[in-house]
């Protein structure tokens, strides 16, 4: 598992470099990349966050909430919002 740097660490200013081919090594990135990222429970992590200054980027699709989530219905009344725009225009 990779360590993760936080703020202010430099290497999360600085502009990474692309990557110009996916070799073995870079393969071996990605999935110490993606055992990091899920071991602290993230959603994303990009390769600067571990040190690793390459434009590399990984991403959980599937990603359950511990909470649920509260939704907000709000119900409108469409005869009061179209008397109002009628009463403007």
């Amino acid at each position: 598992m990779l360590e993760i740097v936080t703020f202010p660490n430099e290497i999360l200013k600085r502009k990474t470099n692309p990557v110009k081919s996916v070799d073995a090594e870079i393969k071996e990135i990605i999935e110490e990349m993606k055992e990091t990222m899920y071991k602290n429970d993230g959603i994303g992590l990009a390769a600067n966050q571990v040190n690793i200054p390459l434009s590399i980027m990984v991403i959980r699709y599937h990603f359950k909430r511990r909470r649920p989530r509260k939704i907000q219905r709000r119900t409108y009344k469409s005869n009061s919002f179209s008397k109002r725009r009628r009463d403007k225009v």
